[in-house]
């Protein structure tokens, strides 16, 4: 999805506060409306960032947003899991719209224990993650999916994505040595030799 979204013309709100309980004033829907009004013609859609609260999702699901993408973990300047939604404004973003939603339908099922073979997508990722081109934390899904299914015994994806270690807790019991050999530096990608 990654690869099709950064082809088509978009447009990106950030993080809208809530600032505890919204407004309810209106003042964001005026705000999503114009810009929805405004790049119809010229954007094929509209995405959103956000802290997930109930009462903002249930903001932007009622602007017509759907929900695509949420955190692995909660931001440390709000405390809330960041959460991302699209707005389709044309028919190339209705697909891709579509096929997003259905990828995070889908590890929501993962996460509850369904089991799922490797799709053309997990491939896609998983080769971005083995080159250093996604982190790991975006690979999640692809990578419970993988070591679900493979013959391999890949001890270091093992205890990274089932027990969660943090990387010099994990390096310790693998008896690694250096950052760069857990692959990531303090959240940096690992430098190519």
């Amino acid at each position: 999805m990654a690869g099709a979204a950064a082809a088509l013309p978009s447009h990106q709100s950030y993080r809208r506060g809530a600032g505890g309980a919204p407004s309810r004033h209106g003042a964001g829907n005026d705000c999503q409306g114009g810009a929805a009004g405004r790049q119809r013609d010229e954007r094929d859609f509209l995405s959103v960032s956000f802290g997930y609260t109930a009462a903002l999702w249930h903001f932007w699901r009622r602007a017509g947003f759907q929900l695509v993408r949420m955190g692995t973990h909660r931001e440390a300047s709000s405390g809330l899991y960041s959460a991302m939604a699209l707005l389709p404004l044309s028919d190339a973003g209705r697909q891709l719209t579509r096929r997003a939603a259905e990828g995070f339908e889908r590890d929501c099922r993962l996460t509850a224990g369904e089991q799922q073979p490797l799709a053309l997508e997990d491939w896609r990722c998983l080769a971005g993650f083995a080159f250093v081109q996604r982190p790991p934390e975006a690979c999640r899904s692809a990578l419970l999916r993988l070591i679900s299914q493979s013959t391999l015994p890949l001890p270091a994806l093992h205890l990274w994505l089932t027990q969660q270690l943090p990387d010099d807790v994990l390096a310790a019991r693998l008896a690694l040595s250096g950052k760069k050999r857990c692959g990531y530096a303090g959240g940096r990608k690992r430098r190519r030799a």
